[in-house]
């Protein structure tokens, strides 16, 4: 009996839901996609028919929808692949026919720009429909980034129209914390409000530097609200949920990468320029691209010799990869990094006496940006007390540098203090190897080897004009990068005259026998 129950609304139970079923699929598949190919041409707005009329009305509704009740429409511009532009009797009446249909869609239309180019005039508008009193499109932008970036600085003066007076004014608006306050830095998740009418004027007009979101929301037809979140690495647990939990709806990465600042030297540097960085611990140069330059924190498109700027490059260059007492140089000049340099030195003040018979001894040389400790390997005299003056070659310990012939330089350790002149910088051109840790036997050999190679070499001349003098290249050369530990050590002269010794003879007897050096890295000069 219960089968033979029939509900009266349902007309037929399963049966009725099977044609409704197919009733649905039926008419699914006789609706077919609108027909555009009329409007896609650029003179489409001139003077359109009626059937030009409705498409275009029905396309731009889509697109309104599509994009949250707002697009942005090109006048001049087809979907033909045709040229683009018009003569500004077409443009204007193309300007006339969207003006009324922005009108009969209850929206409004705002010019964002216009070009002229060979072949007429294009423009871009915003088409933005009109929203209640009580109701606006909202979208959600959060704010990430690496801590000290500049997020809060930059959301407080987006929101409240006032410039930071580098103090950090302008990110007070967004902390809610004392202790944010003091230290700078973010860490909870903030908000703040960006309001635009429905023409595109912002409405943030603070009272007494705070924001009433009331009255804003009231007079925008669109707000942004900005999520402030974290960029220490302390607080990553909040800057995640910030994230997760107001599912933004765009992301807003700040940084402009890496900035290197210094003096301009030589020449002049503008904006697009490609220069090489460098030297790396390799001894090489990178080539970048200038980005952008800052004066003193104002935009310029060019530098002079003489002026202090900021450079950012294009190309992502890590933090870790720059040090001090790397350059940028033009490529023209070629550049050649340099692991030692012959120096005119004069020994301002010394408690003992410099000399070589006690090892090589180090300091930490001070050469325009460069602050490296070099070992001495050469002098002019046997040894240098105070008052002295004499010709010194030194040598880097961690990195090479690129120098040129007459810098000053400062060199120090401890009480001891010298100036001096650089006289010739021993460029080391060619490639950078990799080695095996040798044993200890090896590594004494290439130390003893290299004593000797660089006792070959004779100091440059202590006048002006062996600064211009091009330094002689010979044979090809391998020269040890590191440094040897045991040469630290304070040793008698007879031990290292016998090390010395033992080293000559065992090369002797094997004269085929490669040398190797007591470091994983070796540069070749040519």
């Amino acid at each position: 009996m219960q089968n033979d129950i029939i509900d009266p609304g349902n007309s037929g139970g399963l049966n009725h839901r099977q044609r409704s079923t197919d009733v649905a699929g039926t008419s699914g598949k006789e609706q077919t996609k609108p027909d555009y190919s009329c409007i896609r041409c650029k003179t489409a707005l001139v003077a359109p028919n009626e059937d030009q009329y409705d498409a275009l009305k029905r396309r731009l509704q889509e697109r309104m929808s599509e994009s949250r009740g707002e697009t942005v429409f090109e006048i001049g511009v087809g979907e033909d692949g045709g040229e683009s532009g018009l003569d500004p009797e077409e443009y204007a009446a193309s300007l006339a026919t969207l003006q009324t249909l922005v009108e009969i869609l209850n929206a409004d239309c705002v010019e964002l720009r216009t070009r002229k180019g060979e072949n007429g005039m294009t423009g871009q508008y915003l088409v933005r429909s009109k929203v209640d009193d009580n109701d606006f499109t909202e979208i959600r932008v959060a704010v990430v980034g690496n801590v000290d970036a500049g997020k809060s600085t930059l959301l407080g003066v987006l929101t409240h129209g006032e410039l930071d007076n580098g103090r950090g004014f302008a990110r007070q608006r967004l902390f809610r914390h004392k202790h944010e306050i003091e230290s700078g830095r973010t860490s909870s998740v903030g908000n703040d409000i960006l309001g635009f009418d429905s023409v595109g004027n912002v409405v943030n007009k603070p009272d007494h530097g705070t924001l009433d979101w009331v009255k804003i929301c009231e007079k925008s037809a669109k707000v942004i609200t900005f999520i402030d979140l974290a960029g220490h690495e302390r607080y990553l647990k909040t800057t995640v949920f910030g994230m997760t939990g107001h599912a933004p709806d765009f992301g807003m990465l700040m940084g402009v990468g890496t900035v290197v600042s210094g003096i301009t030297l030589q020449g002049v540097v503008t904006l697009n320029d490609v220069l090489l960085l460098g030297p790396n611990p390799l001894g090489d140069f990178t080539p970048i691209t200038i980005k952008s330059i800052h004066r003193k924190r104002m935009v310029v498109s060019e530098v002079r010799s003489g002026q202090t700027a900021s450079f950012a490059m294009k190309k992502k260059v890590k933090r870790s990869q720059i040090r001090k007492g790397m350059v940028l140089v033009s490529p023209e000049v070629n550049p050649q990094a340099c692991w030692e340099f012959d120096c005119e030195i004069l020994v301002l003040h010394h408690p003992t006496t410099i000399s070589s018979k006690y090892g090589r001894w180090s300091a930490m040389v001070h050469c325009g940006s460069i602050r490296q400790t070099a070992q001495i390997l050469q002098m002019s005299k046997e040894c240098l007390r105070t008052g002295d003056k004499a010709v010194v070659r030194f040598r880097f310990i961690k990195n090479p540098e690129y120098m040129k012939p007459g810098q000053r330089m400062v060199f120090r350790e401890g009480r001891t203090k010298a100036v001096g002149n650089v006289i010739t910088p021993l460029y080391t051109a060619g490639s950078v190897q990799q080695r095996s840790k040798p044993n200890k036997m090896q590594g004494r050999m290439g130390s003893a080897m290299n004593q000797q190679q660089m006792a070959s070499k004779p100091l440059s001349k202590s006048t002006n004009d062996a600064a211009l003098e091009e330094q002689p290249l010979g044979n090809s050369e391998v020269l040890d990068i590191g440094v040897d530990k045991r040469n630290r050590a304070v040793t008698t002269h007879k031990k290292h005259r016998a090390a010395t010794e033992s080293a000559k003879e065992s090369l002797t007897n094997s004269p085929q026998q490669t040398p190797h050096y007591n470091d994983a890295i070796s540069v070749t000069i040519n």
